[in-house]
Parts: C-alpha cells; structure tokens; sequence
C-alpha cells in the first residue's frame, strides 16, 4: 500500500485560541502542522521550514500584516507559487480586494468556517485530493 507523504500547513493566525483549534483540527486530519503567532516578513523562514499551504489569517486586530505578508510573499521568486488558503472574518476586506485575491491565486475560507469548506481549500490549494487517513498524527510545531 502506498502512503502519500504527509502535508505541511504554515497556519498564520493571531488568537491563540484559533490557532490550537487550526492545530488540533489539521493534526486530526493527518497534516503536519506549524503555528505562527504572526506574519514576518523575513521569508527566509518560510522558505526554511518548506510548507506546502499556507493558511492566513488577512487582518490581525486592525492591522493589514496578513495582507502585506501575502504580497511579500507573492513578490519573492521563492515563494511566488507557494499556495495560500486566506481563513478571515474581514469579509469587507476580502470584498474590496476580491480582484487582487483572485489574480494573487489565494482561496478564501470565511469565519466562521464549516471544517469541509477549509480542508476542501488546503486540499485544492496544495494538489492534495485527499490526505490519506493511515499517516500518523504529527505534533504542531509552535514558531514566532
């Protein structure tokens, strides 16, 4: 039987309490998971820990660090492609940059999220048909 590899989601979220659920829910669903607090700028350390989707959060309080994380990241040859699930409440944001979400290539997963809807992006985003439910469960690494 072939195993496929395990998927690695960035999970960029600032509510810590989101973030365990994010944790929680994708370790359940066989992702290796990584949590950040915040979005750096430096994409050294995205390009260090190799993740196959990203999942941002756009606004952080009242803070656009998402959205200037995902043009950063959109803007380096490195991580120009790497795939990018925005999960956000801000559906007036998402509304008034809608064009330039869609040509940035990013899903968008409203809050509050049914769990199908957001592992159905992570899925389509990383070209992933389906994680496979004999991978181990993994850990989340905790980062920034």
């Amino acid at each position: 039987m072939d195993i496929a590899p395990q998927r690695h989601v960035l999970v960029i979220e600032d509510d810590p309490a989101l973030r365990g659920l994010y944790a929680e829910l994708l370790v359940d669903e066989s992702y290796r998971v990584t949590l950040w607090e915040n979005p750096g700028l430096d994409l050294a350390e995205v390009w260090g820990i190799a993740p196959d989707v990203i999942l941002l959060d756009l606004v952080f309080g009242t803070s656009d660090r998402g959205w200037r994380f995902l043009h950063t990241l959109r803007a380096d040859e490195r991580t120009a492609t790497l795939p990018v699930v925005a999960c956000t409440g801000a559906t007036e944001f998402v509304a008034m940059h809608q064009s330039a979400l869609d040509e940035l290539g990013v899903r968008i997963v409203a809050k509050p999220f049914e769990l199908e809807a957001l592992l159905s992006a992570l899925r389509e985003a990383s070209g992933d048909p389906a994680v496979s439910p004999y991978l181990p469960a993994s850990t989340p690494e905790i980062a920034g």
